[in-house]
């Protein structure tokens, strides 16, 4: 069945009156999602359902992709330009950025291979941007931005730090990050895949000592049931709003990269996100993380990705009602993600995928912390699954080929800055590799050593080859 998607959204501007002040938050329990305050007219399209999805590759997801694919390209026939080493190439580094680059309208052409250097800066910095964020808790609780970054200032800066243990641990982010990796890099697939990472959540709980897990992933993996039918699903939670689910999605985007993935892709984000968030505003925030590091392994210009994960949306919704599992209420808590993400779109100029991305004009630390607040669902910036990865996509568009400035904007606020933090630096990686990364920040990382591994088994797996 070939599905093609349409324009449904139209911009809901908020704002949120927000103040700012530097404290130590405690672990607290995640708030509710509102009720949406109107049926959205998404929720009128209706079509047969599928049967129960095998994650394979679907004609649903070479739709949509060429429909994003043409669009990107103005409508006319882009070359397919990587950064970085390319499968058949002469193996020189490749110093042109990946963000901006044109993707190919024909889908049966595929995109080139990306390098395995490409896929490992994703893991690695991906787990360096948490750990930074995080700052063995400090930074993480700080609510203040200006404050972390005078307390940079007095450490020597970012090419100062040295991010190993144990000042510098990595988070619950990274732990359940790896889970994913290693879960998805067994090459498994369909049920024995769901099966292998709730048994991998289950067992990485147990390494959470100083790592502060979130409430709704340690009540999410007491519940799963690895290795009985259907153990893999918890029932929903009106609660389960946070950014748990979208802080370890990244490597899905590294397994499932091709155009073609887009229905695998989305059925397992949706899949693993609800493992532990098992409402629409948690794991949507898996398919937004899951989604985007593909958007940079195909090249796809920043400025589309916004409008692709709204397009996504009618896919993510049909997939959810085709499986039974309390579809009604989350039908019910759907609006809310989708909404949040047209609003925050319509701020930034980008509703229709057009740049260049519109910013105010004062944006440094302390306008940051405000007015990541209003992206936020009870004012704790990022620690929801809409808004971490609308933090770290916001990062990205305004930091270009600059970890400082990455950091700055992704890892270093008054927010929950480790979840940002993950995501952001796994996409900034793909695009920039470790250029201008000072070897300090990852090289003596935490569990460095099972993320390359990781990279280099999910590259095998997506690309089919051994890497080059």
């Amino acid at each position: 069945m070939q599905l093609f998607f349409h324009d449904w959204f139209t911009a809901h501007v908020s704002s949120w009156n927000t103040d700012s002040h530097c404290a130590f938050r405690i672990d607290r329990a995640p708030t509710e999602a509102p009720p949406p305050s109107a049926r959205s007219p998404l929720f009128r399209f209706k079509r047969p359902h599928p049967p129960t999805p095998d994650f394979g590759c679907a004609s649903a997801g070479r739709s949509f992709a060429l429909e994003i694919a043409e669009a990107a390209a103005g409508g006319g026939r882009a070359a397919c330009a990587r950064g970085g080493q390319a499968a058949g190439g002469d193996g020189a580094e490749n110093t042109q950025p990946l963000f901006g680059h044109q993707i190919c309208t024909a889908m049966e052409v595929s995109p080139q291979a990306p390098s395995k250097d490409a896929y490992c800066a994703a893991m690695v910095l991906s787990g360096a941007g948490d750990a930074l964020g995080y700052r063995n808790q400090r930074w993480e609780y700080c609510t203040s931005g200006p404050q972390i970054h005078q307390e940079l200032q007095e450490m020597g800066g970012l090419g100062q730090i040295c991010v190993s243990l144990p000042d510098w641990p990595v988070s619950d982010d990274t732990v359940l990050h790896l889970a994913t990796a290693e879960a998805l890099a067994t090459g498994k697939n369909g049920e024995p895949l769901l099966q292998e990472l709730a048994s991998r959540y289950v067992e990485a709980m147990k390494d959470m000592d100083g790592r502060k897990p979130g409430p709704t992933s340690i009540l999410g993996t007491s519940q799963l049931r690895p290795e009985e039918p259907g153990g893999y699903r918890i029932p929903f939670n009106p609660s389960a709003t946070g950014c748990g689910a979208a802080m370890r999605s990244m490597c899905i985007g590294l397994r499932y990269p091709h155009p073609s993935d887009l229905t695998t892709l989305v059925q397992v984000s949706v899949e693993s996100g609800r493992m532990t968030h098992h409402h629409p505003t948690g794991y949507l925030g898996a398919l937004a993380s899951a989604l985007f590091t593909a958007y940079a392994v195909q090249g796809l210009p920043l400025e589309r990705w916004g409008l692709g994960l709204l397009k996504t949306l009618p896919l993510a919704l049909e997939y959810i009602q085709s499986t039974a599992a309390d579809s009604d209420l989350n039908v019910g808590s759907w609006a809310y993600f989708q909404e949040k993400w047209e609003w925050y779109l319509s701020e930034r100029g980008l509703a229709s995928g057009q740049g260049p991305a519109r910013f105010p004009s004062a944006y440094g630390p302390a306008e940051r912390d405000v007015i990541y607040k209003t992206f936020s669902l009870d004012g704790w910036a990022g620690r929801s699954g809409h808004d971490a990865p609308m933090i770290a996509y916001d990062a990205l568009l305004g930091a270009g080929d600059s970890w400082a400035e990455l950091c700055s904007r992704a890892m270093f606020h008054g927010g929950d800055s480790d979840s940002t933090g993950v995501i952001a630096a796994s996409c900034w990686g793909l695009a920039h590799g470790f250029r201008g990364v000072p070897e300090g920040n990852h090289q003596k990382l935490e569990y460095r050593d099972r993320m390359v591994a990781a990279a280099g088994n999910l590259y095998d797996l997506a690309w089919g080859q051994k890497p080059v």
